[in-house]
């Protein structure tokens, strides 16, 4: 049993499961945040230089200790309260990463969070400069200039902290928005860790988490301050002389906003400090949410069993609103129904309520796979709200035809168009205009007036930017600078991101339904006196054979529009001279690893493992399911 919840009397233990739940993650929640701050003092030493003396340096642990309690840890506590406030699995994310981008850059929540990271690593910086500073000269916020007999302000760390708030807000971009913000906002769950006998530990998940996602996010901080330092080399120069000319060179204004040219830039030594800095940075903050979605997600202990009346506090779990703490409960009710008698056989007794456990067990993981089912049914499209007056529903085809523009630059990218077309087809249209989750997520809200400064007007700006220098370039030279296979990887259709987003949306408390279901009806026929479960068998074997068949519809889908993109790829690069053959499995291989690795494989062995045990369970029994699902068995076990 946790610590936390040890000290407490089982008549002082909180009735709801949420509660119970956040009592046995504060232990895991302080050993994530004293091994991301350990995290972020090596990474600072290391980007330094520094030491074993430096290491344990007093000095050093103060300003590293201070720069991670005001950047990284504000923001897993703000991950952590967000996973408090999510009330719904995520949305589809968009098909191509061309829409993923442009549908995070239109996110609500994507501009607090640009601006909480850039602060972040703003504040990062400061403490690297601070320790920098005490170690070799030319890196203090100001200079003295002697000829000038007064203080001027530091090129170098002006330069340092414009890196960090650009920094900030790609990383943010980057890896806390994309594919979508609402699918990065939760942790991930592991799906696997229910359906499989090997022991998982935390290590092993942080390991194995850590090695996916911290290269990654080292070659990017290493291109960001690699490209950040080469454009401000070539443009220094011109860009201060153009602020002179507005400030001028003798005022006030220019001691407080231009720094001091007396000391030399040195591009090289700036280059490498920044680089040290940005990978240390970078590493840190994703390290930390590395240890805090590992520490948040892995299985507690059965939390129940602990209360005074464990199965309804296992029911309230089940029935929370929140995912988050929803999926633990899921999780936990799996795990105890399928290896834990008592908990079963309380199940089984408690018939004599108003609402019996195992009708509110049933009902429960019942309604979350036909939720599922209907989500892949839809392939992810959430119908939009009907307008609620008569006057909406005649403005309805003005503003949809108002809404319909010329074709864009991505459109004429993806088709290889190099002139603009006057006007696209009501296809075209129906199929580009559902571009963003986001837009169909918040169709029942109420419209807020859009701020004039905000993510999406820039993206706006960028984009008609991109155009027009799309525009600009030879005809000759568009094809090879935008050739197919880069059409096809950023404008193009992934198979894989909707299997991600679709099938394994919400794998967790998939699985753990599926596997609570199954457990319940198959050790029922020895441990059922009552035999109140078994009345079920037929209802959840439909429920279970219609979310295979439904998965296993789309399956087939993204096969063979997979099959198709690598056979297309492959005869236009055959038709072109001195092009590179890809492989023509490629998107196949794409989508087998996605399949593989976002929970969709772990909700269909669950599925098909279920069905086939309560078969195998009750065959003696001969039941009668009628023909239609039994041949939908066949298909689905065969």
């Amino acid at each position: 049993m946790p610590s936390s919840l040890a000290s407490i009397p089982q008549a002082q233990l909180p009735s709801k499961y949420r509660d119970v739940v956040k009592l046995a993650l504060q232990p895991r929640q302080t050993r994530a945040f004293v091994l991301a701050a350990i995290t972020w003092h090596l990474c600072l030493c290391a980007a330094l230089f520094g030491t074993v003396r430096m290491v344990v340096s007093p000095s050093t642990l103060v300003v590293s200790a201070a720069s991670f309690g005001t950047a990284i840890l504000p923001l897993l506590a703000r991950r952590k309260r967000g996973c408090a406030r999510i009330t719904s699995a995520p949305p589809k994310t968009p098909s191509s990463r061309t829409a993923q981008l442009t549908a995070a850059l239109a996110h609500a929540d994507s501009g607090r969070a640009v601006t909480q990271h850039t602060a972040a690593f703003v504040v990062l910086a400061l403490g690297y400069t601070a320790l920098l500073t005490a170690r070799t000269e030319g890196w203090a916020p100001q200079i003295w200039v002697e000829s000038h007999a007064a203080f001027y302000l530091n090129e170098r760390f002006l330069y340092l902290l414009g890196h960090s708030a650009l920094l900030g807000a790609v990383y943010t971009v980057v890896f806390r928005c994309l594919p979508s913000p609402d699918t990065t906002a939760l942790p991930a769950f592991d799906a696997k860790m229910l359906t499989t006998d090997a022991r998982v530990t935390i290590k092993d998940r942080v390991v194995a988490l850590a090695s996916s996602r911290l290269p990654l996010a080292l070659v990017a901080a290493t291109l960001a301050s690699i490209t950040s330092v080469v454009v401000y080399a070539a443009v220094r120069v011109r860009v201060w002389s153009s602020v002179l000319l507005v400030v001028g060179s003798r005022g006030l204004l220019r001691r407080l906003l231009v720094p001091s040219f007396r000391l030399e830039f040195g591009t090289l030594e700036v280059g490498v400090r920044t680089t040290l800095f940005s990978v240390a940075a970078v590493c840190a903050v994703e390290t930390a949410y590395v240890l805090l979605d590992v520490y948040l997600t892995h299985p507690l202990v059965a939390l129940s069993k602990y209360a005074r009346n464990p199965t309804r506090m296992l029911v309230d779990g089940i029935e929370e609103p929140l995912v988050f703490f929803a999926s633990h409960a899921f999780a936990e009710l799996a795990r105890l129904s399928a290896q834990d008698g008592e908990v079963r056989a309380a199940v089984y007794r408690d018939v004599n309520s108003d609402a019996t456990a195992w009708i509110q067990i049933r009902d429960r993981c019942l309604k979350l796979l036909e939720e599922q089912r209907q989500f892949i049914a839809r392939r992810g499209v959430v119908e939009a709200a009907k307008p609620a007056a008569p006057a909406a529903a005649q403005q309805a085809p003005q503003q949809q035809s108002a809404a319909q523009p010329t074709r864009t630059i991505w459109d004429q990218l993806a088709s290889g168009q190099s002139t603009p077309s006057s006007s696209a087809s009501p296809a075209q249209t129906s199929r580009t205009a559902p571009t963003t989750a986001a837009a169909a997520a918040g169709a029942g809200k109420a419209p807020s007036p859009a701020p004039v400064v905000s993510i999406a007007n820039a993206s706006r700006l960028a984009h008609a930017l991109v155009s027009t220098a799309w525009r600009l370039v030879p005809s000759d030279a568009k094809h090879v600078l935008f050739g197919p296979r880069r059409r096809q990887l950023l404008l193009g259709d992934s198979p894989a991101s909707d299997a991600a987003s679709i099938v394994g949306r919400d794998a967790q408390r998939t699985v753990g339904a599926v596997v609570a279901l199954k457990s319940l009806l198959c050790h029922s026929l020895a441990e059922d006196a009552y035999g109140v479960v078994q009345k079920d068998i037929r209802r959840v074997l439909v429920a279970l054979v219609e979310l295979d068949c439904e998965i296993r519809r789309l399956g087939l889908e993204l096969e063979q529009r997979a099959r198709d993109i690598d056979e297309q790829l492959a005869k236009q690069q055959a038709a072109e001279p001195n092009t590179q053959a890809a492989a023509r499995s490629e998107y196949q291989q794409q989508l087998s690893t996605a399949w593989s690795s976002s929970g969709a494989e772990s909700v269909d062995t669950a599925l098909t493992a279920a069905m086939r045990e309560i078969l195998d369970t009750f065959a003696q029994f001969d039941l009668q399911l009628g023909t239609p699902l039994e041949v939908q068995l066949a298909e689905c076990l065969g």
